[in-house]
């Protein structure tokens, strides 16, 4: 089976294809008013543009999203999505392997929305986004961190964003991409932010009500001492809630444990039976205690 016509509403046939041809830098294949149709060529795919025709979300690729949409802002046209990356391609079954893909979102002379899509090597990245995490997860010798966690939120992604990274001392924000005039979330609202802790990349996605979070997911943070369980442990329950063994859960639902490095060593350590008792110390404990799980161990 082969895809060979999109159909998309035009009011205005004259105005549809000023603009399209302007897009996309050919003319149309043919018009035919009446009734009303405009046709362009996409190398075998027709784009038919029609008064009677509802309105539907058409992606087109181009060379490079950032540039291309750079030129079409210049022009007037209104940029309803900033480009983003919205996938990586470790493999060819929806793109070019190796490669991420960008997109954004533009609206068109008749008020529709059209996908800009674009596939750039994955070790590439915008001059600034590069610079940015010279010390970060994207490295020259093994290019972008493999695994980055995506963390779901109704509309406060760039406001947990920036709690998070005022939590932890080697945190920032990356990068913000907006939704434009006329997108699906209001204008200037963050669509998508990557930001980083640690070394460790995150990304923040406004992505509505229809999923929360729950403890099947945490983020264990290694603590060196009992001051640093202290300091995540009161600053990430601030507005969030207490669990039992070390775990929390922050104002917006996202489950951390923070866990003194120590643990590790008493539960796995020489002496079973104090290994045992510093279990059963933990479990009878919401933030962990370094002293009392060492007196545990050594059975005091």
């Amino acid at each position: 089976m082969k895809l060979i016509q999109i159909a998309q509403h035009a009011e205005d046939l004259d105005r549809a294809a000023e603009f399209y041809s302007a897009l996309l830098g050919t003319a149309p294949a043919a018009v035919f008013e009446p009734p009303g149709l405009l046709f362009f060529d996409l190398n075998g795919v027709r784009l038919l543009l029609e008064r009677g025709a509802p309105s539907s979300v058409i992606y087109l690729e181009v060379p490079d999203v950032r540039s291309r949409v750079a030129e079409l802002e210049a022009a007037g046209v209104a940029v309803v999505g900033a480009p983003h990356v919205i996938f990586h391609h470790d493999d060819a079954r929806l793109g070019p392997a190796g490669t991420d893909e960008w997109m954004a979102f533009i609206r068109d002379s008749e008020g529709n929305t059209v996908g800009l899509v674009s596939h750039t090597p994955t070790a590439v990245r915008p001059p600034e986004q590069a610079s940015a995490n010279q010390a970060g997860p994207m490295k020259e010798e093994s290019g972008v961190q493999k695994i980055t966690p995506c963390l779901w939120f109704d509309n406060q992604a760039e406001e947990a964003a920036e709690y998070y990274v005022s939590v932890f001392d080697n945190a920032s924000i990356i990068s913000v991409s907006r939704f434009g005039e006329g997108g699906p979330g209001p204008a200037g609202q963050a669509v998508a932010v990557e930001f980083e802790i640690e070394g460790q990349a995150f990304q923040a996605l406004n992505g509505g009500p229809a999923f929360s979070f729950s403890e099947a997911v945490s983020f264990v943070v290694d603590c060196g001492s009992q001051e640093e369980v202290d300091r995540y442990w009161n600053s990430l329950t601030d507005g969030g809630s207490e669990s039992q063994c070390g775990w929390l859960k922050d104002r917006y639902g996202v489950s951390w444990q923070i866990v003194p490095k120590v643990l590790s060593q008493l539960i796995n350590g020489p002496d079973p039976a104090g290994a045992q008792r510093a279990v059963q110390a933990m479990l009878g404990m919401q933030k962990l205690e370094i002293a009392e799980l060492r007196r545990a161990y050594d059975g005091g």
